[in-house]
């Protein structure tokens, strides 16, 4: 399998193998997207974008 995938498995299309990164709480980020599960988050600011946490 080469690229990046969720926990459940589901390949996330576009997303950096080399500077992806698991931020928690299904969110995610690369140099370029962040994401939600496999999705990007359009609105997004990637280098700015962090994972707060929460319940």
């Amino acid at each position: 399998k080469n690229g990046v995938y969720t926990n459940g498995g589901e390949k996330i299309n576009g997303a950096d193998p080399e500077t992806f990164q698991f931020l928690g709480g299904n969110y995610s980020k690369d140099a370029y997207r962040a994401y939600w599960e496999a999705m990007p988050i359009e609105s997004a600011d990637a280098a700015s974008f962090t994972f707060i946490g929460g319940k």
